[in-house]
């Protein structure tokens, strides 16, 4: 053991001799800060799981680190410094400098990644801990994770699509306390925390000489005291552990669901690791905050039903948040309205708080707006206008569009058609409960003018996606036959290597022009095979193939079939 951690330790820092000095050769005059940070950011990552692990004991820590240190053999491919300094990267990265950060950061991410894939499995093996015990490993588990790979994200892609407006918009609730943003923009204050030329958007709106952004404001003014203490960086890591709390929360509620914390762990830990929510871990976006409300409020509802007050607080806070999840609020109201039927004292309480939040909401617009409802349509359209209502086409295309497909990115997630039909064999009030969440929220997102472009994996899902965890547990909790079993990690192997391949290159996390999808796009370069096209696409004109769709949903539909009838062959399965 500490034969293979002194070799370890060692390899690790000649690797990055060996690298440093390349970058020097290749790059001379670059910024040397990100390269010479990483090496110690990496043994801080290795320090801290190492730390977790132990449960503060020393004699454990010192063998886990020992241990752990093995991993940073992972570093070895900096000695491919010349090699990749060959490679023939798409404009505009096709120079050293950036191929050498892609090697190093890259080499880090996978670093990272391993690192909380043992932790995490020796975590879901050790039978004796407490949900809460579990529950706050989790989440240091993931906020390290997390918190080690948006350094390297946050290099790779500065603050993109809406992120800046929530930015500057936090600027000037700082700043000017105010929330004209007109002297942001002509000032430049987003320099801080954007390299390019920033312009208004399309549907932003000047009144009497001000300029004000349709988005929803909460966020900004939650992220506005993190962007006073440390700008970007503060923000990043709030959003940090907003995602790392979101995980934990997953696996509370997925084990108070199922009464199986096996399941419900590796659950929630594939659904953190894997696209679409590690995308978002580090976005200033309402995403990862608005399933945070909406999993809180449900789990505030199914568990302390007597926290009335607090429950209907949360859930005013939604229309704030983004009024695009609302149609999931909606579902949880009707949930507690069921709950609740014959508490005429419990509804009236709800409903005064919903309805003062709401007459607030439309208030605020109509004051700073000049409309009750902002336009998130086009500019001088109801946002009803701008709705196509392709509600079956909106399906594949959030679940197997090959730039925005759920199971494109995440594989293992094709089970939970299985987990369904195995929650609603356990336990039907919960399924209905789930889909009375998701159902009218998939309508409205599916119906949306916009299925949520410029990204890889629908983002749209996040909200929501401790819905399609459920299932996965449930799935998880009923496999009994090996194949089964063998499938479940085939595709959570899958899973994880899509995830990777984001995190060597986080600009993969953005579609390729016209909403392609960069890994197939460069897989089919360096193979001279055209890998895209195994895969259906329904937002590129004349991509979409009806065979090619039939065989997928097909080929889903199969393989959950055969889990259920293998499954069914086994002990423990009616």
């Amino acid at each position: 053991m500490k034969v293979a951690a002194a070799a370890g330790n060692l390899l690790f820092i000649l690797s990055c001799i060996f690298f440093f000095q390349n970058y020097g050769a290749a790059a001379p005059g670059a910024d040397m800060a990100f390269a010479a940070a990483i090496p110690f950011i990496a043994y801080i990552v290795l320090v801290l799981n190492s730390l977790l692990d132990s449960g503060m004991k020393k004699s454990v820590f010192v063998k886990n680190l020992l241990n752990n240190s093995a991993y940073l053999f992972v570093f070895a491919a900096l000695f491919a410094a010349p090699f990749v300094l060959k490679i023939s990267l798409p404009d505009p990265h096709n120079f050293p400098l950036r191929k050498l950060e892609i090697l190093l950061g890259g080499t880090f991410a996978v670093f990272a990644f391993l690192m909380i894939i043992r932790v995490l499995r020796r975590r879901a093996e050790q039978a004796d801990n407490t949900l809460k015990k579990d529950a706050i490993y989790l989440f240091f588990a993931f906020l390290i994770f997390y918190s080690a790979v948006s350094v390297w994200f946050n290099r790779a892609n500065e603050p993109a699509g809406d992120e800046p407006i929530y930015l500057l918009a936090a600027h000037s609730i700082i700043h000017d306390r105010d929330l004209d943003l007109k002297n942001n923009f002509d000032n430049k204050d987003y320099k801080g925390f954007y390299s390019r030329e920033l312009k208004p958007q399309g549907s932003d709106i000047e009144k009497e000489g001000k300029l004000y952004t349709y988005h929803p404001l909460l966020i900004a003014a939650i992220i506005a005291p993190f962007y006073f203490i440390g700008g970007i960086t503060a923000v990043v890591l709030f959003m940090n552990v907003l995602a790392s709390l979101f995980a934990a929360l997953i696996f509370i509620y997925l084990n108070n669901m199922s009464g199986d914390k096996k399941s419900a762990f590796y659950s929630a830990s594939v659904t953190g690791l894997t696209l679409p929510v590690l995308s978002y871990m580090n976005s200033v976006s309402t995403e990862i905050a608005g399933g945070l409300v909406l999993l809180a409020s449900y789990m505030l509802l199914k568990n302390q039903k007597d926290r009335i007050l607090l429950f209907s607080l949360l859930m005013a806070c939604v229309v704030w948040l983004h009024v695009r999840i609302m149609p999931a609020y909606a579902g949880i109201a009707l949930i507690f309205a069921f709950y609740n039927r014959g508490k005429i004292s419990n509804i009236l309480k709800f409903s005064l708080i919903q309805g003062a939040s709401l007459g607030l909401y439309f208030l605020f617009n109509y004051m700073l707006l000049g409309s009750i409802m902002p336009s998130y349509s086009d500019p001088g359209k109801s946002t009803i206008d701008g709705m196509h209502f392709k509600i079956l086409e909106g399906i594949a295309v959030f679940l197997i569009d090959r730039q925005l497909g759920f199971f494109i990115y995440a594989p293992v997630f094709i089970f939970m058609f299985a987990g369904a039909f195995y929650l609603w064999k356990e336990k039907k009030a919960v399924l209905g409960e789930l889909l009375l969440i998701l159902a009218p929220y998939l309508i409205l997102i599916c119906s949306w003018f916009d299925w949520g472009g410029n990204n890889a994996a629908p983002r749209y899902f996040v909200p929501v996606i401790f819905v399609f965890s459920a299932f996965l547990a449930a799935f998880i909790k009923a496999i009994r036959a090996k194949s089964a079993d063998i499938m479940f990690k085939i595709t959570a192997a899958c899973s994880f290597v899509m995830s990777l391949i984001i995190m060597c290159v986080p600009w993969f996390r953005w579609d390729k022009f016209p909403a392609d999808n960069w890994i197939f796009f460069m897989a089919s370069k360096f193979t001279g095979l055209d890998i895209a096209a195994v895969f259906p696409s329904f937002r590129i004109p004349g991509e979409n193939s009806i065979f090619l769709t039939a065989a997928w949903i097909t080929g889903i539909a199969a393989v959950n079939l055969y889990v259920i009838f293998v499954n069914k062959q086994k002990p423990g399965i009616n």
